[in-house]
């Protein structure tokens, strides 16, 4: 499964990329009808069809962020907050847009969750690069940052921020707020770990 999954990319590139990904006994549905004798048109696993956007077992695209029903975990990352402070520092006038709309992808996630019954996430972890420059945090990132830390903490039990190569200064926010953040994230099943991805864990591998 890809390190990370982006917000502002959509769920079919999501799905296209991960496709060489699904085994035989995890695939999900393609855009086409499956040719199978009588079958529903999705695999099959311990009894029921999966869903069209569910990667693996338990592990569900909505929106633009992976649940882990098991885990009641949300995963989302590079929300690149601060991006158009950067564009417009250089002399790129670019409206500022991404907070909000990030903030609406949020609402419509936590929308669907509760009408399953789900009114609160046990842990919402962002999967590296929380914000957009890398050495310093800018007046935008900051406030953006302060409120979408704020945000997330009345949604969920936990929030974890993953560092990715964009968060190099963004420890001080996270204790301030006590938040946890760590290099990576290894979830209490044993068996899945999140990684930003940008460098390696371990030298020895």
């Amino acid at each position: 499964v890809p390190s990370s999954l982006n917000l502002t990319r959509s769920s079919e590139q999501i799905l296209k990329e991960t496709d060489t990904l699904r085994t035989e006994n995890y695939a999900v549905r393609s855009s086409s009808p499956l040719e199978n004798k009588g079958e529903n048109s999705g695999k099959r696993i311990k009894g029921r069809s999966m869903k069209d956007n569910e990667l693996i077992e338990d592990w569900e695209i909505i929106g633009l962020g992976l649940y882990l029903s098991k885990e009641n975990a949300l995963v989302v990352s590079d929300l690149q907050l601060g991006y158009e402070e950067i564009m417009n520092r250089r002399g790129v006038l670019v409206p500022r847009f991404n907070y909000s709309e990030i903030k609406k992808r949020f609402e419509s996630i936590f929308e669907e969750l509760e009408e399953r019954g789900i009114k609160e996430i046990g842990t919402v972890i962002i999967n590296g690069d929380f914000k957009h420059e890398f050495g310093k945090i800018l007046e935008q990132e900051w406030s953006e940052i302060i409120d979408t830390i704020a945000y997330l903490q009345k949604k969920c039990k936990k929030l974890v921020l993953v560092k990715g190569n964009h968060d190099r200064v963004l420890e001080p926010i996270a204790k301030w707020k006590d938040v946890e953040f760590v290099d990576y994230l290894q979830l209490e099943n044993g068996k899945t770990l999140l990684v930003h991805g940008d460098s390696l864990l371990f030298k020895e591998q």
